[in-house]
């Protein structure tokens, strides 16, 4: 019960920071203030994909090899579609390496601007 206890403590702003995201992003993308439908939605979604993948049984010495193969196959969709859009940016926008050098060596002080934030943050 107390590893349980400390498990929620520790993955519960996880979860909340993921639910944020989700409806931030997706506000953004529609420009639809409606941010408490959407978490719903996500909250319901995650829910049922946790229930189908191997969450349903619950026994103390059970393994949930669906759920952990759920989880996994999340990562890996995460780091193809963040390593794809990294790659689009790259040589969709700026047309290579090169081009980003240049837009950077034009651009000093919208470089200076993004930095700003980090330098006077902890």
């Amino acid at each position: 019960a107390l590893t349980t206890l400390f498990m929620l403590i520790g993955v519960l702003p996880m979860l909340a920071l993921q639910i944020q995201a989700v409806t931030d992003s997706i506000s953004i993308l529609t420009r639809d203030p409606a941010q408490e439908r959407v978490a719903f939605v996500f909250c319901t979604l995650i829910t049922l994909f946790a229930i189908l993948f191997g969450a349903r049984h619950i026994a103390t010495r059970e393994r949930h090899e669906g759920l952990v193969f759920a989880i996994a196959f999340e990562s890996l969709v995460k780091l193809v579609m963040l390593g794809s859009i990294g790659l689009y940016a790259l040589y969709g926008v700026f047309g290579g390496p090169e081009g980003l050098e240049v837009w950077l060596l034009q651009n000093q002080t919208a470089l200076t601007t993004l930095h700003t934030p980090l330098a006077e943050g902890p």
